[in-house]
This record gives C-alpha cells, sequence and structure tokens, in this order.
C-alpha cells in the first residue's frame, strides 16, 4: 500500500478508538504516531512534532501560570472583580467572551487571544460555583476562530486563499471583504450557543457531575492549604507577570510558545507557585493528548492522506455543473477535510481544483475563495481540526464530544456559508 493509503487506515482505526473510548484518547493520539514511523509513512521528528510545538508549549506554559493565580490567591481577586461586574451567570460570561474574543482575534493570533481567555476561564471555573468548564472553554475557543475570519489578517487560511486567487487571477481580497459574511456568521454561532450549546450542556453536564466535584474539592483544599492572609505583594507580581505575557502575545517579540513558558519560569523564580506544585498540578494526560494529536496531524498531511481524501471526494462531482453546485461540493469538501488536516493545507488542497473549474466555466473565483476560506476555518467535529479547537481539550472534552455538539453547528455554517456568501460576491463578474 501506498503512505497514503496506510495514513488512511491508521487515521480510521485512530478515530474509531477516539470515538469507542476502548484504550485512554493520550494513548490512542500516541499510538497513531507511533504506527506511521514503524510504518515507514513519516519519520520520528515529524509524527512526533506535537511534542515540541509551539502549542504544546503554550498549553504548557499557561497551565502553569493557571496554577500560580491560585498559589497566589490573585484568581480570587480577579474573579471577585469579574463577579462584582455583573457577569456571575454562564450565559452571560459566554456571550461577552465570544463577543470580545471575536474581535480580538479578528487583528490579533487566534491562539494568543485563547491563551488569554483560558486563564480567564480557569479562574472563573475554581472560583464560582456558578461556573462550570466543559460548558465555558469549547465555545469560548471557537469564538476565536469565528473572529478570525472577520478580516484579511484574521488568521492564515485567508492568505492561502489571497497566494492562490492572486497567482491565478491576479485578483486580491481586501482587508475588510471576509467581514459582512464573518459578522453573520459569528452571529449564528452565538445565538446557537446561547439557544442551543448551553441547554444541552446544562444536561450533559450538571454541577453535580462527579468528576468536576472532584476538581472543585480539590481547588478548595488546595485554598484552604494556603498561608492565612497571603501578602498581596505576591498578588501584584502574579498580575505585571500576566500583563508582560500579553505585551509578548500582542508585539509578538517571541513566538506564543516562548512567551507562555517565560511567563511560567517567571512565576517559579519569583515564588509565585513552585515546582513541586506545578509538577502535581500539571494535567499530563491533556498535554500527551493534545501533542500526540498535533504530531498525528503532521503525519497525515506529510503522508499525502489528504490528497487522497480530496482527490476521492472531488471525483464524484462529475465534469459540468452550475456554479451553486460547486460552491455546495467546495463547502462540504472543505470541512470534510479539514476536520482532520490544518485548515491552510485544505485550503490549498480544495481550492485549487475548484480554481481551475472556475476558469473553465467563466466563473468568479472571489466567493468560492471567500467559502473555502469559511468553510476550512470553522470545520470543527474533531480536536485536530485546528491547533486552536484542539486547545480547547483541556476542559477534558472527550473526542465524540466535538463532534456530537458541533455537527449541527457545522451544517447551521455551512447552509449560510453557501446562501449569504454569493450575496456578496456573485459567481458571475
Amino acid at each position: 500500500m501506498s503512505p497514503a493509503t496506510i495514513a488512511l487506515v491508521i487515521l480510521a482505526g485512530c478515530i474509531l478508538l477516539f470515538l469507542t473510548d476502548w484504550i485512554p484518547s493520550a494513548a490512542t493520539a500516541v499510538l497513531g504516531c507511533a504506527l506511521l514511523v514503524v510504518t515507514g509513512v513519516c519519520t520520528p521528528a515529524q509524527a512526533f512534532s506535537g511534542f515540541s510545538s509551539d502549542i504544546t508549549l503554550m498549553v504548557a506554559g499557561m497551565l502553569v501560570v493557571g496554577d500560580a493565580l491560585f498559589d497566589t490567591g490573585a484568581a480570587n481577586t480577579v474573579s471577585k472583580w469579574i463577579i462584582k461586574s455583573g457577569i456571575n451567570s454562564e450565559r452571560k460570561f459566554l456571550a461577552v467572551s465570544i463577543v470580545i474574543s471575536a474581535a480580538l482575534a479578528s487583528f490579533l493570533s487566534n491562539i494568543m487571544v485563547i491563551a488569554m481567555f483560558m486563564a480567564i476561564i480557569n479562574t472563573m471555573v475554581k472560583t464560582s460555583p456558578n461556573m462550570h468548564m466543559k460548558r465555558l472553554c469549547m465555545p469560548i475557543v471557537m469564538s476565536s476562530t469565528f473572529g478570525g475570519v472577520w478580516t484579511l489578517m484574521g488568521s492564515t487560511p485567508q492568505l492561502a486563499v489571497q497566494a492562490l486567487v492572486k497567482g491565478t487571477y491576479n485578483i486580491e481580497y481586501r482587508v475588510f471583504d471576509y467581514l459582512p459574511v464573518g459578522l453573520i456568521l459569528t452571529a449564528a454561532f452565538l445565538l446557537y450557543v446561547e439557544l442551543i450549546w448551553y441547554p444541552a450542556s446544562i444536561k450533559k453536564w450538571p454541577d453535580e457531575d462527579k468528576a468536576d466535584r472532584e476538581e472543585l474539592d480539590d481547588f478548595s483544599a488546595r485554598q484552604e492549604q494556603l498561608p492565612a492572609g497571603i501578602h498581596p505583594g505576591k498578588q501584584y507580581v502574579m498580575l505585571v507577570i500576566l500583563l508582560f505575557i500579553c505585551v509578548l502575545f500582542v508585539t509578538e517579540a517571541v513566538s506564543i510558545g516562548v512567551a507562555s513558558v517565560i511567563g511560567a519560569l517567571l512565576c517559579i523564580i519569583t515564588r509565585c507557585t513552585t515546582e513541586k506544585s506545578v509538577i502535581k498540578n500539571m494535567d499530563w494526560v491533556v498535554l500527551i493528548r493534545l501533542s500526540g494529536c498535533l504530531g498525528l496531524a503532521t503525519g497525515i498531511s506529510q503522508s499525502g492522506c489528504d490528497k487522497l481524501i480530496a482527490s476521492g471526494l472531488v471525483s464524484v462531482l462529475g465534469e459540468s455543473f452550475a456554479p451553486q453546485t460547486l460552491m455546495i461540493a467546495a463547502v462540504i469538501l472543505s470541512m470534510l477535510v479539514s476536520n482532520f488536516i490544518s485548515s491552510s493545507t485544505a485550503v490549498i488542497i480544495v481550492l485549487t481544483p475548484v480554481l481551475s473549474l472556475c476558469s473553465h466555466f467563466g466563473f468568479s473565483p472571489l466567493p468560492f475563495g471567500l467559502a473555502v476560506c469559511y468553510a476550512c476555518s470553522l470545520a470543527m467535529c474533531t480536536p485536530i481540526a485546528s491547533a486552536q479547537i484542539g486547545i480547547s481539550m483541556v476542559a477534558g472534552y472527550s473526542f465524540a464530544d466535538y463532534f456530537k455538539a458541533n455537527i449541527l453547528l457545522s451544517i447551521l455554517i455551512g447552509i449560510l456559508i453557501i446562501l449569504t456568501v454569493p450575496l456578496f460576491f456573485p459567481y458571475f463578474a
């Protein structure tokens, strides 16, 4: 068998194990990486690249920073301020966080925005009895991805689309060409979260959930063990460190991973937390699972498996069809492929043949470029759909949770893309 076929079989097996939880998900992710190496699909460096990725460093660093927030008591201080501001319900917190996160992500790095909000979510969940990690984490992380498609510089798929369209047609998108449909999709997402996601999440993850109660009990025990009346100086130091991390994120003086690690080291150096506390409270399972999934996605891409999937799906379309048919096929194909590989790679795979068909039939490339970008960026039915959605795994979601929570959303978003993009960019110029 070809490397692409072998990788496809490994991917199918891993997805089955993820869905059934027959073995722990972290072990499944690492097993997939190991099989890619053993079968010669890719090198060890490629298969296990996730363990040294910037995303993994960022998650590890922010987990340490979060631990320091609790050890210094700064978490309590911040959460009390937020609660006093009136945002003391999950629904309000979700609405406000989604809007702010999306707005920031339209100009800043999506991962940077996620990193900022992860610290806030951790603080709110562990200091307010009205907050639940699993009800908050996934939609807030996803909101940054929706904001990322508001502008040309919001995320990397737009740059891939720009390069392909300009190279083929010498046409460029303007900075805010993505904004009208991007706002519509984000508004639909917000309504979906408030009217469908949140009510469903209450039933799926009730307050008395055993794992959640153990987490809260453990946090309470840790707080009780802290010295009575921590010196406020440590809290000020912690807030300065947080501000410094944010500056590094915004200025991009260093990568997001390095910025997080620097922040984590400063927390230890300044005694805001200890090495013993870090080792004890670090969520190693989440880090291993996330690293394995990132490596698995890299290996699959290197093998050519993504191209095999894409070519097989494109071949069923036939040789002649209306622009509406091509639009529907492009959106569906983009969402399917992008659930298993990086969105930028999916853009290249899907948009290249689509643009060729546009040239052949005389369709304008602009609506198809936008549609493919939206569809690739907003595919969220698996935690390996993107690094951004994968970060939400720190909340302890299972692989199946992403499909169950987001399949209806994906259908809604796909339909909106198909209906709204041509309103702003017609099929025929």
